[in-house]
């Protein structure tokens, strides 16, 4: 995926337009969020997340290894689904743009 001309967010005019914003603090993808920060305590999914997210919390006592286990796959599906889906649309809505950018560029060039 190329990066847009302009470094600002597409969705908020955040000025950088960073993997982390997108997936993190980007208002515009809150819905997409919601299946995780039920994971997190229902708070906002920060950075500091993303490895009890993948690997499980490392302080489970091990008599609650299986249950927390079972939890913590879903989590990181969860997570991994989240991502895909920011992505994606991000991907599409960004070719729309591209799509645009050019066809405005083909309108306003002098014809001979």
């Amino acid at each position: 995926m190329k990066r847009a001309p302009d470094a600002a967010c597409l969705y908020c005019q955040h000025p950088e337009d960073t993997a982390e914003h997108t997936i993190f603090d980007c208002a515009y993808w809150d819905p997409l969020r919601l299946p995780v920060k039920m994971f997190v305590g229902n708070r906002n999914i920060t950075t500091g997340d993303v490895q009890d997210l993948l690997c499980g919390p490392s302080d489970v006592p091990f008599s609650e290894n299986d249950r927390i286990r079972a939890a913590s796959k879903r989590a990181t599906q969860s997570f991994y689904d989240m991502v895909d889906n920011i992505l994606s649309c991000k991907e599409h809505d960004e070719r729309i743009a591209e799509t645009e950018r050019k066809a405005n560029a083909v309108a306003a060039a002098p014809t001979d």
